[in-house]
């Protein structure tokens, strides 16, 4: 009987946060419109510069799975120039034509890393990738750290620090841009052709055909990337590229189920409102992984919408076993171990200790996260005023995004009259989605704007409307 009721009290409590998910912005519907701004942001923002950089976002950005606030943007850019192919690549491609390539030697690397050495030349070396090149045991090779403080140097040139934009000191590959609450992480990379290894992810058998096998042939046909970074653990740790595959996780991530992607969504959260605060090892990235373990393992008729907290458990306990063994494999080369140079072991017991205590403590663990508490009791008490609140922050999510990211205008004046009769008409598209975000989170605008703030002239700043945002989007 007391299994029975536990096992109702999960079901039920799997409804609920699954709805609290939609609501804050984690919808099906919601990761899809997201999704498909950020592809028309990287278009429109770098469409002049394309035959030298692509900008790609990916991570949790580019799957359409964090709000605008909620973490940073990663975006990968791919230098143009360059190519690199694994040793058994034809290299007389007409892929390959036009570019540097180099060819990916992995024998004396850590799993899942490489090293690069020139193979063919264009007749043009971009200055990226001729500042890079040094001398390795008597080769010439591309050198990562030497790429990554060329880039670091590069961005500081190029991007326009005016406004508040910041870059912050190099860390590792990635160059950190911050605006504000906006923060970007640009990681410059190189197109990977590595049919040896993804081959051998195709091919490996999967019991209950997870990854659809359209999908794996779609991922087959897709470039991957190395980006500069080493092993923290290998010898060649500053000459060493790292190889990732973000077009094919992204891929992977769109055909998860409903269950699935909210079990990705669920293991965030936990990780930053829970687990980050004690500890920082782990990752968001980890988390991806362990979903897509799951999703492989077990058959798709089983993450159905009662069993979330089920499946949220079964991944605590995966985490809880890949710390014990000290090995979490990375999908898509699963020789390569996740937690290699991420922790000493004094670090992986602190964290292998926090997760058996949140599974002993049970789906109460959850009304640690301030978010999932208060949404989790209005969905009980207040559903109408959460579902009218949901609504408003999704429609002022992508007014946002649409009006900050692809608008050529840099400013916006919202002009009030005494009363809406007496509004003037929006002569912008963007003064009208900047209007009708005031409406939304701050209706009494128009009124504070005659009365308490430009008696004068009668307008709103937009600096405003952004500092009411941050709350609704983070």
């Amino acid at each position: 009987m007391e299994l029975f009721i536990q096992k109702t009290y999960k079901q039920e409590l799997s409804y609920i946060v699954s709805t609290v998910l939609e609501r804050l912005g984690y919808g099906n519907e919601q990761r899809l419109k997201r999704k498909e701004l950020y592809k028309q942001i990287d278009t429109m923002r770098y469409g002049d510069i394309r035959s030298m950089l692509t900008f790609i976002t990916v991570g949790s950005k580019g799957e359409g799975l964090t709000n605008v606030f909620e973490k940073d943007r990663d975006i990968l850019v791919i230098e143009c120039s360059g190519v690199c192919v694994d040793e058994f690549y034809n290299t007389d491609s007409p892929t390959l034509d036009g570019k540097n390539v180099f060819t990916l030697k992995m024998d004396n690397s850590s799993p899942g890393h490489g090293l690069l050495f020139p193979t063919k030349s264009s007749g043009r070396i971009a200055k990226l990738l001729g500042d890079a090149l040094t001398d390795l045991n008597g080769e010439t090779a591309l050198s990562s750290e030497m790429f990554s403080k060329a880039v670091y140097d590069f961005v500081k040139k190029s991007v326009y620090l005016g406004n508040g934009t910041q870059i912050q000191p190099r860390s590792g590959c990635a160059t950190r841009i911050e605006n504000g609450k906006l923060c970007e992480d640009h990681v410059y990379a190189l197109e990977c052709y590595c049919p040896t290894i993804i081959d051998a992810w195709a091919s490996r058998k999967r019991p209950y055909d997870w990854p659809p096998r359209e999908v794996i042939e779609e991922i087959t046909h897709s470039p991957g990337y190395v980006v500069a970074t080493g092993c923290a653990e290998s010898v060649y740790t500053q000459h060493e590229w790292r190889l990732c595959f973000n077009i094919g996780e992204q891929k992977l991530v769109d055909c998860l189920n409903d269950i699935q992607i909210k079990l990705y969504v669920l293991l965030k959260l936990v990780l930053a409102e829970i687990i980050e605060p004690l500890v920082d090892e782990l990752t968001s990235f980890m988390m991806k992984n362990i979903v897509f373990w799951l999703a492989e393992r077990n058959p798709q008729s089983l993450f159905t919408p009662d069993s979330l907290i089920q499946w949220l458990f079964n991944a605590l306990k995966m985490l809880q076993k890949c710390l014990k063994n000290n090995m979490l494999p990375y999908y898509m080369i699963p020789y390569r171990n996740l937690f290699a140079g991420k922790m000493n072991q004094e670090q992986r017991e602190f964290m292998f200790a926090k997760v058996v205590s949140i599974i002993q403590e049970g789906p109460k663990f959850l009304l640690q996260s301030k978010r999932l508490h208060k949404c989790m009791l209005m969905s009980i008490v207040y559903p109408e005023i959460l579902q009218e609140l949901s609504s408003c922050r999704h429609e002022v999510e992508i007014l946002f995004l649409k009006s900050t990211f692809l608008s050529k205008r840099m400013s916006v004046t919202l002009r009030a009259g005494r009363c809406p009769e007496e509004d003037p008409v929006a002569t912008t598209e963007e003064e009208a989605m900047w209007r009708r975000m005031s409406d939304l989170i701050h209706p009494t605008w128009r009124h504070d704007a005659y009365e308490n703030r430009r008696r004068e002239n009668n307008t709103r700043r937009v600096f405003d409307v952004k500092t009411e945002l941050v709350d609704i989007l983070t």
